[in-house]
Formats: C-alpha cells, structure tokens, sequence
C-alpha cells in the first residue's frame, strides 16, 4: 500500500482490477473484509479509493480507483 500511497501523492492515476488485488495485497480475505481493511489502509495515508464495474469483452470487472484523498 505503501507504494501505491507514494505514486497517488505523486500525482498519478493507480487502478487495478479489484479481484487481481485483493488476492496481491490482502489474501486470504473476502470481499467485504479486504474492502474494510483497504480503507482503513488509505485512511491512514490519506488516499481515496473508489470502486467502478467496467464491461471488459462484455463481463463486468470491478476496478479500485486511489486518488488523492
């Protein structure tokens, strides 16, 4: 989290496809757990994260979006 927190504070757009993350940087979680944790992860260094479902080949993904918070 930490390096995701220093490229938003950097001013770049960070996003990944949330299933591809939660299993990267919060394993063993369920959704909702990981969801909690990830926003108290941002909380603390002051990131905003945001979720948006997107049609990739007509399936719909759920990108997390950080921001500046």
């Amino acid at each position: 989290m930490a390096e995701i927190a220093r490229s938003v504070h950097a001013g770049k757009y960070v996003e990944f496809p949330w299933t591809l993350f939660r299993l990267q940087h919060l394993p063993g979680m369920d959704d909702v757990d990981a969801a909690r944790t990830l926003a108290a992860c941002c909380a603390e260094r002051d990131v905003a994260v945001d979720f948006e479902v997107r049609h990739v080949r007509e399936h719909p993904v759920i990108a997390v979006l950080f921001t500046r918070g």
